[in-house]
């Protein structure tokens, strides 16, 4: 069942356009690695949503400052933010 209005997208935040490996363990949860076995195709925010402002909140598990690089016109805009 979806949400009206939603749209899902199987991605990474970043950014740019990259590929990452992403590290899955079970006991210590998750985070952006080189030796990850998992790859996760990212984009920026900015190239993904066209609304001058959006309501952004990360948990992007080490990735952050690069999700802050990826959103600049929006935070430039002065969206709301929580990290």
């Amino acid at each position: 069942m979806g949400i009206s209005g939603v749209e899902f997208l199987q991605l990474g935040i970043s950014d740019r356009r990259k590929v990452v490996h992403f590290e899955q363990t079970v006991n210590q949860g998750s985070r952006v690695s080189d030796e990850g076995n998992v790859q996760l195709e990212c984009i920026s925010l900015d190239e993904i949503v066209t609304e001058d402002r959006a309501f952004i909140k990360f948990d992007i598990e080490g990735a952050e400052v690069d999700g802050i690089n990826g959103a600049r016109r929006l935070l430039r805009n002065g969206s709301p933010f929580a990290i």
